[in-house]
Formats: structure tokens, sequence, C-alpha cells
């Protein structure tokens, strides 16, 4: 009898241990991805991932961290999974997508269309819906093995944290897969995708330039169409029309002839339809409080002359954005998605939308009011 349990016992404790030994993966046996490129060329979609070495992200010994390793995978095939399945095949070992944080889509790929990409990514459970997502109209590989500063991984790059610049210049508003998907499906929505490029001009090491990531605009899509690229010059205005603007920089009078430069935090804008008329129009509202961050001159030192100098210059802004809007054809103010929100009916009986709107009058008064608080080290005096 004792010898009949012993050996139910064993068998027990060897059937618990292969059960431990199937579901348990050590992590050093897994390859994390943490950022996926896709491309579209010749009828064939090319995949990239992003492999970061962990070790490398580990201290030494003596407290240092090595150079960063990056391993780029590359697939290609008719579609998204094709491409990732035979990247599978000389991956060595078992690929885990849930550390992903960052997408980026080629422009090709979205004048293609991106809609298999994203439902195939979005249908697997390992994927998260919070991954960044950005265009590119140069290399998606290169974007890919693009490093931060000290030689440190792309995980301390715009690619994968890009609130760090937005937080001090905040232009176009960085996006997250889940609001991406969120925005293809709205009736009448344009999406603003960043875009990323390679910089050379502004930073170097021991004399020799480096590449750089930087947002050089936006690509717009629509109702599963690619409308069009614009460069950040252009879209200046749009961050008094972001929800989530944080800090924005503007040069009062004017860019060409700055007397002073004030930074508005946390502007807030709205848009109001006005009342009648056979086409829509539109009035915008933007309030916020600035101060002075630098001082070229001695002019503009009376307070509303300031203030209204300010204002002055944001409403300009916002002017010339209507203005890109209606060359490029492009909703990027997102009217139409106004009507849809809050005039459905009116919205439902119209077709043509966007020859109603970008016909250069749908925007009617610009109200701005800003509070300019403080001049840093000297206040500006008040004059009623």
């Amino acid at each position: 009898m004792r010898r009949t349990w012993l050996v139910k016992f064993l068998l027990a404790l060897l059937l618990f241990a292969s059960g431990c030994d199937t579901d348990v993966k050590n992590i050093e046996h897994l390859n994390y991805v943490t950022a996926i490129g896709v491309d579209y060329q010749e009828g064939k979609i090319l995949t990239y991932i992003q492999f970061i070495d962990m070790q490398s992200e580990a201290k030494t010994s003596e407290g240092r961290k090595e150079g960063a390793r990056v391993w780029i995978g590359e697939g290609a095939g008719r579609n998204f999974e094709e491409a990732v399945f035979q990247i599978y095949q000389s991956a060595q070992e078992r690929i885990y997508w849930g550390h992903t944080t960052a997408l980026v889509f080629s422009e090709s790929l979205l004048k293609h269309g991106v809609e298999a990409v994203y439902d195939s990514i979005t249908r697997y459970s390992e994927f998260r819906y919070t991954p960044w997502v950005y265009s590119t109209r140069g290399s998606v590989k290169a974007i890919l093995q693009t490093k931060g500063f000290y030689d440190q991984s792309p995980l301390n790059t715009i690619l994968h944290v890009p609130e760090g610049i937005y937080s001090q210049t905040s232009i176009i508003e960085s996006i997250k897969l889940h609001r991406f998907v969120r925005e293809l499906r709205e009736p009448g929505y344009t999406s603003c995708i960043p875009t990323l490029a390679l910089n050379k001009r502004h930073w170097s090491q021991n004399d020799q330039k480096k590449n750089m990531l930087i947002i050089d605009g936006a690509e717009f899509y629509k109702d599963g169409e690619l409308k069009g690229f614009v460069p950040i010059k252009d879209l200046t205005g749009l961050r008094w029309l972001q929800k989530e603007t944080i800090r924005a920089g503007v040069s009062v009078p004017s860019p060409k002839e700055p007397s002073v430069q004030v930074i508005v935090n946390h502007p807030k804008s709205k848009l109001t339809r006005m009342q009648g008329g056979a086409y829509p129009k539109f009035n915008i509202s933007v309030r916020g409080k600035g101060y002075i961050v630098n001082r070229v001159d001695n002019t503009l030192t009376v307070y509303p002359q300031l203030t209204e100098a300010t204002e002055s210059a944001i409403r300009k802004e916002i002017q010339d954005l209507y203005e890109v809007s209606v060359k490029r054809k492009l909703d990027i103010m997102n009217l139409e998605y106004n009507l849809f929100r809050h005039h459905y009916g009116d919205w439902l009986a119209g077709e043509t939308w966007e020859s109603r709107l970008l016909n250069g009058e749908a925007i009617g008064q610009i109200d701005v009011h800003i509070s300019v608080k403080h001049s840093s080290a000297v206040k500006n005096r008040r004059k009623e």
C-alpha cells in the first residue's frame, strides 16, 4: 500500500513539473519587438521589426551602459501576415509582440491602404492598442535603425517617447493606435499622422553630422484614402486648435520681424457654426495665458499693445492654416467632422462637403484672447 501511494505521488510530481516546463518561458529565450515598420513596394507588403538588445540597455559592472545594439528583421509578402511569417522562419527564438511601442507606415502604404495592416495587428492577442503611430516619406528601415544621443537605443528617441519634445514645443500631436483606429472609423474625420524624417542639420558628434529623428510634417488620411502631406512650417496654426497642446511659442508681431517671444500654455479653442447662409460657416475662439521668454527690442512694452499684437499673430496663424487647407483641398481643421457631431441632420443632407467647406469662406470670426501674465524678469506695465 505504501509503495502504491509513493508511485502515485511521484507520477503527480512528474506531471506537475512537466506542466510548468511547457507553460513558463524564460525571458532570455524571447525576442521582444519594440517597433514595427510597414512599406508597400511593387505590389508587396514589406515588414520591418525592431529588436533592442536588452543586455546593451543594462548597466555594466562599472556602472556604464554599452553601446546600443539594434536588430532589424525584414520580410515581404502579399499581405502583412505573410511577411511576418517569413520573419518567423529565421527568428531563432519566439517573438513576443506585447512590448511594441511604435508603428511606422510609409507614404506608399498609406496610398495603397493601411486598413488591412492595422486589422491584422489588432486581431493578434499579444498586440496592444497603445503604440504610437507615425508615417514617413523616406526609408522605413532607416527610421527604425536611428539611435538616440550618446549612442543610446531608439527607445530614447521621438519614435518611442514623443511626449518630452511635445511638452516643450507643441505643433503636431502624436497619436496612439487606439485613437488612429477610432478616427479612421469616424465619418467625415480627417486623421493627422505625424511624419518622421532624418535630420542631419542640427546635431553633430566630433564635427561629424549625425542623423536624428524629426517630425517634419503630417500626412492626412480620410475615408480610407491618403489626402496628402503638409510640411510642418505650414501647420503652425494647428496647435491652437488641438485639445492636447501643452506649450506653444509665437513670435510677436511676426516671425520675420520679432520683437518678443511669447509662450502660451494649454490654449483652449472652440469651433462654433454660424447660423444661416447657403454654406456652413464657423467662428473660432481661442483662450490662453502666456508669458514672455525673450525680448529683441523695446517695442511693445505697453501691456495692451503687447496683448493685441500677440492675439493678432495667433489669429494670422489660424487664418494661414485655413488657406493651406483651401489650397491643398484638405480639411485640416476637421470642419466636416464638427458638422457630423453637432449638426448631424445638416451633414446627412449634404454630399460634397469638402468643396463647400474649402471654398475660402467657411471661417468667419477668429476671436483670440490671450492674457500675458508676466514677462519673466521684468513685468509689463499695464495701461488700460
